[in-house]
Order: structure tokens, then sequence, then C-alpha cells
């Protein structure tokens, strides 16, 4: 890792410096805190090292993956849910309606 960065330039290191500082941001943003502790956030970070800088971010943003799967776990329930009901109502249905021509098929013979 240092030798990567003994090949950046100047120019390279403050375009990484500012995607990531743009991560953090909207991450921080999209946490689900209160704004009282982000701005508690905002107050220790520039006193922060490189590393616990990254281990911020790695914190929130797997953070920020749970809390998007989560909705998409829930929609996939409910999504299975209403499968399971339409194949119900339609094995009841088909039910009802073989047993209705097996009584009239009886009533025939």
């Amino acid at each position: 890792m240092a030798n990567d960065q003994q090949n950046l330039n100047q120019q390279e290191l403050e375009g990484l410096a500012k995607a990531k500082g743009q991560r953090l941001a909207f991450l921080l943003s999209a946490a689900n805190i209160d704004d009282e502790q982000k701005e508690a956030w905002l107050t220790l970070l520039p006193e922060m090292s490189l590393e616990q800088l990254e281990k911020l971010v790695d914190v929130l943003e797997a953070q920020y993956m749970n809390q998007q799967s989560k909705n998409i776990d829930e929609d996939f329930k409910k999504d299975l849910t209403n499968i399971k009901n339409e194949y119900d109502q339609k094995e009841a249905d088909l039910e009802k309606d073989t047993i209705e021509k097996m009584r009239k098929l009886t009533e025939n013979l």
C-alpha cells in the first residue's frame, strides 16, 4: 500500500481523498442515527487517523448495506406470501371444481 501511495502524484491523491470524503459524507448522512450523533462524528473526523476513518467508513457501509437489504428481504417475503396465497386460492378453486365434476358424474351414473 505504501508503495502505491508513492506512485500517486499530488493530483491523484487529492482526487482519491475527495472521493473518499464524499463516500464518508454520503454514508454518514444516510446512517440511521440522529442528527446530534452525526454532528458528534463530524466534530471527531478531523482528529481521526486514516486507519480510524477507514474503519468508520467500513462500519457505516455495512450498516447502510444491511439497511438497504432489509427492505429487499421484506419485499421478497411479501411477494412470496402473495404467490402462496394465489396458489392456495387456485388450488382451492380447482379442488372445488373437481368435487363438483365428480358429483355431476356420479349423478349421471
